[in-house]
């Protein structure tokens, strides 16, 4: 069961492909419900060089300690792509995802041997695995039924997808979860026809508004069909459904500028009224936030600042990558040390 959930992780996020020559968000699809972009070279250009050597230093050192190898060649590679997402329900959870993905440097690999290696995981997995296309553009077709326990319960639901080599550096991917091959094909019509529709899609203004061009991580989703999630059990829970309900969109980006994280926000609400009643309370937050950070000596919050009209706030923050680094390395160190308990009887 691990080994065919490892796989379905290999095939969603499938390793692979180079950040090199295309615009990443011109693949997007603003009639997604979730678009993810993300970039890995933008971190290494922009940062500080010296910091950025000390933190693949470090990575290297944690890596040499784990005793979880990747079956991937990761090393001097960077990885972006862009992944959009559409849910066809949340109870039972189902959805389809596809998208592009690179990868560039690296010395001796290509997208051709990371698709082998995914191949390899995906039939020890249980996955059944065909192949299409020819030599050099390869397409491999992933299935695996549902997987149930000895009283019937299901433990995996029917997942699949497809994966067409394009050349050694890029590929194309589509992943569904819940979703069983001939049902994903009829489900490629109806979108279609939402498409040609004339209203403009969920996210066609946010994406258009967000800097993913230049950004390590983006995030831009559908608020309004987020909001559907069955958020109904702890206090946490409600009150992020609450407020959901009142957007319409919602944009996140990460990039890296010199020794400094920029971090980006942008929502929209459904209406200027929810968004007026919510500026004071986020300027406030804010900046009782700084204050508080500030209060404990902490220098890892350079700045954040809250502003907007209309139906829009946007969130500016700045956060000292160095800071940061080695406060989340904290907790890998405190936990290294501990001995794993072996998962075999």
């Amino acid at each position: 069961m691990k080994r065919a959930v490892v796989a379905v992780v290999g095939l969603f996020m499938a390793v692979s492909a180079s950040a090199a020559s295309v615009s990443l968000p011109a693949v997007a699809n603003p009639a997604a419900d979730l678009v993810v972009v993300f970039d890995t070279l933008q971190a290494e250009k922009a940062m500080n060089a010296d910091l950025w050597k000390k933190i693949q230093a470090d990575k290297k050192r944690a890596q040499q300690r784990s005793s979880d190898k990747s079956p991937f060649k990761t090393e001097g590679r960077d990885i972006a792509g862009t992944i959009n997402v559409t849910f066809i329900s949340f109870s039972p959870f189902r959805f389809i995802a596809d998208g592009l993905l690179y990868v560039s440097g690296g010395k001796g690999t290509s997208m051709r041997e990371d698709a082998t290696t995914l191949v390899d995981m995906a039939k020890d997995s249980g996955f059944e695995v065909t192949k299409s296309g020819d030599k050099k553009t390869p397409v491999y077709s992933f299935d695996m039924k549902a997987i149930s326990d000895d009283d019937g319960d299901e433990e995996m639901p029917v997942c699949g997808g497809v994966l067409t080599v394009i050349d050694d550096s890029q590929a194309r991917f589509t992943f569904r979860w819940g979703i069983g091959s001939e049902e994903a094909l009829k489900l490629e019509q109806p979108a279609a026809n939402a498409v040609a529709t004339n209203l403009p899609p969920p996210l066609a203004a946010a994406l258009a508004a967000a800097p993913l061009s230049s950004s390590a991580l983006g995030l831009v989703g559908n608020a309004e069909r987020l909001a559907e999630l069955p958020l109904d059990g702890n206090e946490e829970q409600k009150d992020l459904k609450s407020f959901l309900v009142q957007l319409k969109t919602f944009t996140l980006v990460f990039r890296a500028e010199g020794v400094d994280l920029r971090i980006w926000a942008n929502l929209v609400f459904k209406n200027d009224e929810s968004a007026a009643a919510r500026r004071d309370e986020f300027a406030h937050d804010c900046e009782q936030f700084r204050a508080t950070m500030a209060a404990q000596g902490g220098s890892m919050l350079r700045t954040i600042t809250t502003s907007g009209e209309g139906r829009a706030i946007t969130v500016d923050a700045s956060v000292d990558i160095g800071e940061a680094w080695t406060f989340v390395s904290r907790f890998e160190n405190a936990g290294s040390g501990r001995k794993k308990k072996s998962l075999r009887k």
